[in-house]
């Protein structure tokens, strides 16, 4: 059973419940700190956190599970839908099916349209982890 937990940079942590051996968690965060993508951009990626996390656990499946950071980067054109433009551009792990899993999903989501073309550019960053993280304070 997932739940949220608050984030770092703004950010919300998905996590599974402790009483798991493999406790993998995502948080989604906007590398910049203002815009369109920061906050909206965000959010809608944050309804998908489950499908998101269950291709970090597929791919860990067969090694040992590691924290994988990456970002992402695309263009949501006037229908919001991203077509083919996803690029991962920072990747800690290198892990094709990974890869292959959040590209497909991003790819099929349907996100608000920007008033402003400019905005339309995303950088987003992914964090799986494969222990929560620890609590404030």
């Amino acid at each position: 059973m997932l739940r949220e937990d608050p984030g770092f940079a703004g950010g919300t942590n998905w996590a599974v419940d402790r009483d798991q051996v493999f406790q993998p968690s995502l948080t989604i965060f906007s590398p910049l700190p203002d815009g369109f993508h920061s906050d909206v951009m965000r959010a809608e990626l944050d309804t998908h956190h489950d499908e998101l996390l269950a291709c970090y656990v597929s791919a860990m499946h067969d090694i040992s599970p590691v924290d994988v950071t990456m970002r992402i980067t695309f263009h949501v054109g006037t229908s919001g839908h991203i077509g083919h433009t996803l690029a991962i551009t920072d990747d800690t792990l290198g892990n094709a099916a990974l890869n292959g899993c959040v590209t497909h999903a991003i790819e099929s989501y349907r996100f608000p349209v920007p008033s402003d073309p400019a905005a339309a550019n995303v950088l987003e960053a992914l964090v799986f982890s494969a222990t929560p993280p620890l609590p404030p304070g």
